[in-house]
């Protein structure tokens, strides 16, 4: 019984049919007459049905999906990329979700009959039509059609019946993986031709074929599949370690190119140890947590054992855990899993700086211009992340944190003293012309004072050689103005030195010039003294 074909009224003034829910855009070589015909058959390695589309010359295309979450594919008015010319779009407003793809890919006729020929018996003959039954069943297009009355000979002897004048075949094993070689052959050459695979594997002949009878494969069955490989030699742990290399070339997570951190070595080895045993991070994450969930609970029996109230708390969290426990793993994180709201890491290229733009160039500026804009967010969320680390660390440790968070408070006050170097002074709607300026002069001021500049440097290399040793000194970075006071503790009776402020004193080291000056030449002359703490009641 013949299936029925779907036929879609074709447009040759705008290159895509419509229909009241099916929009198609295919080439001109596919479509001869002015319409495009669906059916669906079976597929030669699967066994399941998909559609196929049948054309005049007797081409066979396969409808192939391609779905990417959140991506549109405009049809009028044209937005769409140069390589789908030879493509064919799908989009079914019912059917599928919005950013799918369907691609017309050809093949030839005879992969769709190799399944059922391969699977007759050893000297079995039967006419043409018995032997392709399995598809004209569905499709009596294919039974007509040259390209696979011709490719049939090449994987079966055919004999001629003297009493009857009846051409019969009979499969040839031999033949037909010889024929499925010349393929691999043809593949493998347009691999090379339009290097479309990453040079290691175009360089190396056993990752190529290796690779090209895997792609092949995807349109055999089992026994076929066996058989080619075995044509090529090809061992199951040459076939993982191509994946290995195909799954390092061309993945789909990859670090970033900026290096925020000095762990980053670290964990981009780790991502790739991962990746080579096939766990992704999610997967160790999850898998970390189960650990660590599991060590706690077995650090607390045993702290539980021989007290009552303590074994009696432990019975009564674990009552509690339990059903959580099992409602997480079992429900929520499965429904987790199927329905991820994709992320995107978007990587900008950078543009021009604001020096390189000419006075009259406003397109530059304006790059410059959201450039900065975007510097400037990343920094203010890069600094939100060390303030918060740095605050939790002072809540969990409470009265240690002096010492215990002293790294986070460090990096954090560097990095606030950057932000308000490069941003800072500029209000709400400085711009990239602003900060530019401030740049400038404040390269001036420190290239006329290196004096300043030097002592500087050297404070803060006596400040890092103090905290190796373990003398951490948190006045290193306090401002001279109560305004601007951070001690990180919530109290008015926080004791400060507001010394400076009450007298209307100025901050000597950043602005005044003859400060290191006099100070040294007081010193040669043993005339300098500290200035005294005027908070101290006793001496």
């Amino acid at each position: 019984m013949a299936g029925k074909l779907e036929t879609f009224a074709y447009s040759n003034d705008t290159g895509f049919a419509v229909s009241s829910s099916v929009a198609i855009l295919a080439h001109d070589s596919s479509v001869k007459n002015g319409s495009i015909n669906l059916i669906r058959l079976q597929h030669p390695k699967f066994k399941k049905l998909v559609y196929f589309h049948i054309s005049e010359d007797g081409g066979v295309f396969e409808v192939l999906r391609f779905h990417e979450n959140c991506r549109s594919w405009f049809v009028d008015d044209y937005v769409y990329s140069s390589y789908l010319s030879d493509c064919c779009i799908y989009c079914c407003t019912s059917a599928y979700l919005d950013g799918d793809l369907l691609i017309l890919s050809r093949i030839h006729p005879l992969y769709l009959v190799l399944p059922s020929i391969c699977e007759m018996p050893q000297n079995y003959r039967q006419p043409f039509g018995q032997m392709v039954e399995c598809v004209t069943e569905r499709c009596s297009i294919l039974e007509k059609n040259e390209l696979l009355r011709s490719g049939i000979d090449k994987v079966c002897d055919n004999f001629v019946l003297p009493d009857d004048n009846m051409r019969v075949y009979s499969f040839n094993e031999v033949k037909c993986v010889d024929w499925l070689a010349e393929n691999v052959e043809i593949l493998k050459a347009r691999f090379i031709e339009k290097k479309m695979l990453h040079h290691s594997i175009l360089t190396n002949e056993k990752s190529l074929n290796c690779y090209a009878v895997d792609v092949l494969s995807e349109y055999l069955c089992e026994k076929l599949s066996n058989l080619l490989h075995q044509r090529y030699k090809i061992t199951s742990e040459e076939k993982a370690e191509l994946h290995k290399v195909v799954t390092h070339v061309g993945g789909e997570i990859s670090d970033p190119t900026e290096n925020y951190c000095e762990t980053s070595t670290k964990k981009s080895k780790t991502f790739e140890q991962n990746m080579a045993t096939g766990e992704t991070l999610a997967e160790r994450y999850k898998r970390e947590d189960k650990e660590i969930s599991k060590a706690f609970w077995e650090v607390l029996d045993i702290n539980s054992r021989g007290t009552i109230l303590l074994r009696f708390k432990y019975y009564v969290w674990r009552m509690l855990d339990i059903p959580a426990t099992w409602m997480k793993e079992n429900v929520v994180d499965p429904l987790q899993k199927d329905r991820k709201i994709p992320f995107y890491h978007r990587r900008f290229n950078r543009v021009r700086t604001i020096d390189e733009c000419a006075v009259d160039d406003r397109v530059c500026y304006e790059e410059a211009q959201m450039q900065f804009h975007l510097d400037k967010m990343v920094d203010g969320y890069i600094l939100d992340i060390l303030r918060n680390r740095m605050q939790r660390c002072r809540e969990y440790y409470i009265n240690k944190a002096e010492y215990k968070c002293a790294k986070c408070i460090d990096d954090f006050e560097q990095a606030e003293l950057n932000f308000y170097i490069k941003y800072g002074d500029m209000g709400y709607y400085g711009d990239v012309l602003t900060a530019y300026t401030k740049q400038k002069h404040r390269m001036i001021w420190e290239r006329r004072h290196p004096e300043i500049m030097a002592a500087r440097a050297e404070a803060r290399e006596e400040h890092k050689r103090q905290m190796e040793l373990g003398n951490y000194d948190p006045s290193f970075w306090k401002r001279k103005d109560p305004r601007l006071y951070k001690d990180y503790v919530i109290s008015i009776f926080t004791p400060y030195n507001f010394s400076s402020f009450l007298r209307f004193k100025r901050d000597e080291p950043s602005q005044d010039p003859k400060f290191y000056k006099e100070r040294e030449e007081a010193r040669q002359k043993g005339e300098y003294k500290e200035a005294a703490n005027p908070n101290l009641i006793w001496p």
